[in-house]
């Protein structure tokens, strides 16, 4: 996600896939966050949360179809660690990013993931 999210991300030159810099431009703050391996300013977030789905019926889900939902990249996205613990487990109703300019990705990933889910536990229409 690091790789993705980061504009010019630097990579460690003894594992060339870590990620060891890089500038974030936070979509839920419109912040500009640097990010440094360890010092906690940038995480991933689960756009629909774990939570979240887990309680929109993930919890009927086998081990596979859980791990396969907590490591889908359209639902993951590298934001500030402020606004990922703002976030926490809330849902689109009760959480929106900061930051106006983002409501409308924010929505459209919700309602796609939404989709998804709502296709894994059987909802259909």
């Amino acid at each position: 996600m690091l790789a993705r999210d980061l504009t010019a991300p630097r990579y460690s030159t003894h594992t060339p896939c870590r990620v060891i810099g890089g500038t974030l431009s936070d979509p839920y703050t419109g912040t500009t966050v640097t990010y440094k391996p360890g010092a906690g300013r940038i995480e991933v977030d689960h756009v629909v949360s774990l939570y979240n789905a887990w309680v929109s019926g993930a919890q009927t889900w086998d081990a596979a179809t859980l791990t396969a939902f907590a490591n889908d990249t359209t639902n993951l996205l590298a934001v500030s660690a402020i606004a990922n613990q703002d976030k926490g487990g809330s849902d689109a109703a009760t959480w929106v990013p900061s930051d106006q300019a983002a409501w409308c990705g924010y929505a459209t990933v919700q309602i796609s993931v939404k989709r998804l889910l709502g296709h894994l536990v059987g909802i259909t229409g």
